[in-house]
Formats: C-alpha cells, sequence, structure tokens
C-alpha cells in the first residue's frame, strides 16, 4: 500500500534581485500513488543565462505534470508539446527510472529549442534534481548542483554528487545542467525506503550556507515532529538567511511515513450497526418508560 508521506517546501530570494530557485511536489491520485509513486523536484537557475527562472520553473512544473502521464502512455503536457515537435510516450511497464529518464530528456529537449538562433525566447538552463518514493524503493535523477540528502535514524548522508568543475576558485561552474549541452548525462539512483526516512532537496544557496551538522540538526525537527514539514522547510532557509547566503535558498522536505494499511471489508457491518442502534432504543424506551 502507499505510503503516509509529508512533504513542503519553502524559498527565499535572498540577497539576489529574483528568485531562480523552484520546487514543488506532485499530488496524484490514489491509483498514480500506487503505479508510480509520489515525485518531488527542485531546480535552480544558472546564472548567467536570462531565461534561469523560467528554465527552473519549467523542468519543475513539466516534470511533476508529465511524469505520471508518459508512465501511463500518453501524450505529454500542453506545455511540453508547445515547447517539443516529437512529444515522449512510454509503455506503462516501463520502470520508474526510465520514466524519470525520458520525462527530463524531453524537458531538456524543450530547453534547447528555446535557445535555438531563431528563437525569440531568451537562452534557458537550470539544475534539476527529483526523488520518487514508491512502495519500498526511493528512486533520484539528477543534474547540476542542487542535492538531495537523506536522513536516516539520525545520520544525514549527501544522495548526489555536484557536477561542478574541479579546476581552483572554478567550483561555482556547472559541468552539466538543463538546457546547457545538446548532450544531457542524467545521474540515476536508487535505493531501499524505510519508515522514517527524511529527504532534503536543496538549492546551492541553502546548502552552501550550512555545515552538514546544522542540517542534520534541523531535519531532525521533521523526525520528532512528522506533521511540520512546512516549519522544518522554512527553518531551514532561515538558517541559510542568517548565515549570509549570496544565493537564492529553497528547501524541499519529504518524510517517509509508514505504508497505510488497507481498509478491511466487514461483511457483518450492517448487521453490527443496526444491532447497536437497537441497543440504543431500547435503552432510551427503558428510560422514558421508568421516568413515567
Amino acid at each position: 500500500m502507499p505510503r503516509q508521506i509529508t512533504a513542503a517546501h519553502h524559498s527565499h530570494i535572498g540577497p539576489r534581485e529574483r528568485n531562480e530557485d523552484c520546487a514543488g511536489i506532485a499530488t496524484p491520485d490514489e491509483q498514480q500513488v500506487i503505479a508510480r509513486g509520489v515525485i518531488a523536484a527542485i531546480a535552480d537557475g544558472v546564472s548567467g543565462y536570462e531565461g534561469g527562472r523560467e528554465a527552473a520553473e519549467y523542468c519543475v512544473h513539466s516534470l511533476l505534470a508529465d511524469y505520471y502521464t508518459l508512465a501511463a502512455n500518453a501524450p505529454t503536457s500542453a506545455l511540453s508539446n508547445s515547447l517539443s515537435s516529437s512529444p515522449v510516450s512510454i509503455p506503462a511497464s516501463a520502470t520508474i527510472t526510465d520514466c524519470l529518464d525520458q520525462a527530463i530528456r524531453q524537458i531538456h529537449r524543450g530547453l534547447l529549442q528555446q535557445a535555438a538562433p531563431e528563437s525569440t525566447h531568451s537562452s534557458m538552463a537550470c539544475t534539476l534534481t527529483a526523488l520518487v518514493l514508491h512502495e519500498h524503493t526511493y528512486y533520484f535523477s539528477h543534474i547540476g548542483d542542487s542535492r538531495l540528502y537523506l536522513l536516516r535514524q539520525g545520520k544525514l548522508r549527501c544522495l548526489t554528487t555536484d557536477h561542478v568543475s574541479d579546476l581552483p576558485g572554478m567550483r561555482h561552474v556547472l559541468t552539466r545542467a538543463m538546457g546547457l549541452d545538446a548532450d544531457l548525462l542524467i545521474d540515476h539512483g536508487k535505493g531501499e525506503l524505510e519508515a522514517d526516512d527524511i529527504f532534503l532537496l536543496a538549492t546551492d544557496g541553502l546548502w552552501g550556507a550550512l555545515a552538514e551538522e546544522d542540517i542534520q540538526w534541523h531535519l531532525s525537527t521533521l523526525a520528532d515532529q512528522p506533521s511540520n514539514a512546512a516549519y522544518t522547510a522554512k527553518l531551514l532557509v532561515d538558517a541559510a538567511l542568517a548565515a549570509d547566503t549570496t544565493d537564492n535558498a529553497t528547501a524541499l522536505v519529504v518524510r517517509a511515513g509508514e505504508p497505510s494499511k488497507p481498509r478491511r471489508h466487514d461483511p457483518l457491518r450492517f448487521w453490527k450497526l443496526l444491532g447497536a442502534a437497537a441497543v440504543l432504543l431500547n435503552l432510551l424506551l427503558l428510560y422514558w418508560l421508568t421516568r413515567g
């Protein structure tokens, strides 16, 4: 059965002139959750690209919208169709990693079209990190330097690798990004999901300002109070601002609870309710008779 998922995100412009981060989590119906799980994503517009914010919004919104329709072998969203002449459609038997890979590549082609010489739009590029929780497994796809962390039993671990230059003083320069080059190399990963796992998707404006010990401490608030996802996300962003981040700061937190229990069908439920009503009626009648 689907797991009980608690999630929320918070973002702040920081010292920049505009916020080029975007984050979101899908709200699928029960059948979609059973088939393909729950997906969350975060993106950060690449500095120096005029359409960075638009790229981040397009990538996140399109991925959340298209992930389930692609999995069902249906046409992509209207937004994706408007940016690509070759919509992707994959069979329902495809793996979750296949669905993520094909959806992300479709979005990447749309960004490249925006940067084509004949296009009237600005160049568009951004990072993209996505997380899917399905049954007993978590899956992720990653391009750029936004990060995915996992807090399990009080220990924090970064699941992604930053795609940045190794040259001294160039660690801020991305070597991979959505819309950056024609060839897109995507990191995919997965692992066994445990109850009470907590995930953090964060842009560099957040993780770059905080030590991992601080991130771990703030995420522990969600472990102690599972319903406080929004509070935890804001707590992380506020901590980055207090640490004088030089960029937009965005946090998306996801907590995986226990699998929901199926509702058991009781064939005698109607007769039990009827019997309880009869007993109550008899008690009321006895009360009025003794009172008289």
